[in-house]
């Protein structure tokens, strides 16, 4: 079993070790995400490297043209400037009870400069919905306390957090009403407002998608990192590593279709036992279990401090602000708008 842990594996242990087992042992992910993970992944593609990314990519037309208006509608709420982006680090935990050395890694969405000189690591999420009770979330959230530790182990000198969130757009696509459902107007022979004669258009889609996008869709706030935060992550994470390295594989069948999410992604192959030597219809099989880790662009593998590719002299605007960064992508690739 690999020593390389993320929040990603680790949130998946805690959720269902069964899960676990087929993502991260057997390297098994569906052949196409789920709605919501494609319109996140895509919207961060969009930040990383400029809209026009989007076109590049496979992946389903409705959910490109829902994260294009999310990323076109999107208005900084800090003025801050990047000084990093797409910084991987990693870091060693040491050894716990399994006598293991253990490496944590991530891959950090931007470090940037707020307005008072201060550096944070800005962490950029997609939701299905804001609220209190999402920010409560965020105040007891690993991940980005995790990011602030390799942020800091890799000489970052950053001294808060800064969440940047965008509430999904939540437009299904409206397709044509069946024939035998149809209803016309007696006036003009016309379908009533509420049916449709044809599918919508991915263009169409884009448009409805963007209406949506106001500004009550964004969010962009300062978590705090304090010690007894970051002593709790260190506790939490060496002993979920633990548990992982103990061989717990069984089922939580809680996680299998939540009443507020989408299904699992593998309650269709949960069952059987042989997905350590069959790849199932619908899924492939990785021979990198943590691709999230793998460098884009030009991006180095491992960024510190002063440490960027060649070509450095990207720069980004955020909140009317610019500075030089370490380029994202090749220049026909272009930045961040």
């Amino acid at each position: 079993m690999s020593d390389l842990y993320t929040n990603s594996r680790i949130a998946c242990h805690r959720a269902c070790p069964r899960r676990h087992e087929i993502r991260y042992e057997h390297g098994l992910v569906p052949e196409v995400p789920q709605d919501r993970q494609a319109i996140g992944s895509a919207y961060h593609l969009a930040h990383w490297q400029g809209e026009q990314a989007l076109d590049r990519v496979t992946m389903d037309p409705f959910c490109r043209e829902a994260a294009r208006a999310m990323y076109r509608a999107w208005t900084p709420r800090m003025v801050a400037e990047y000084v990093g982006l797409e910084v991987h680090c990693d870091v060693s935990l040491g050894a716990s009870r399994t006598a293991r050395d253990h490496r944590y890694a991530g891959a950090i969405d931007a470090i940037v400069r707020l307005a008072d000189g201060r550096l944070a690591v800005l962490e950029r999420k997609t939701t299905s919905g804001l609220s209190d009770h999402y920010w409560r979330r965020v105040e007891l959230d690993a991940q980005v306390t995790g990011y602030y530790v390799l942020a800091r182990a890799a000489g970052w000198d950053v001294q808060t957090v800064v969440y940047d969130v965008a509430e999904r757009p939540g437009c299904r696509r409206l397709l044509a009403t069946p024939e035998a459902l149809r209803r016309y107007r007696k006036t003009d022979g016309a379908l009533y407002e509420n049916q449709r004669a044809r599918d919508e258009t991915p263009a169409e889609h884009f448009e409805r998608c963007l209406a949506a996008m106001t500004s009550e869709k964004y969010d962009m706030r300062e978590v705090p990192m304090t010690a007894q935060r970051i002593e709790e992550w260190e506790r939490d994470a060496a002993e979920s590593i633990c548990a992982i390295e103990s061989g717990f594989r069984y089922r939580n069948t809680d996680a299998c279709a939540p009443i507020a999410g989408a299904p699992c992604d593998y309650l269709a192959v949960c069952h059987r036992t042989d997905l350590g030597e069959n790849t199932p219809v619908g899924y492939v099989r990785l021979s990198d279990v943590h691709p999230e880790l793998a460098a884009r662009g030009a991006s180095p593998a491992h960024c510190s401090p002063g440490a960027s590719p060649a070509g450095s002299d990207h720069v980004v605007r955020t909140g009317g602000s610019e500075a030089a960064s370490p380029a994202p992508a090749p220049a026909s690739a272009g930045g961040a708008r």
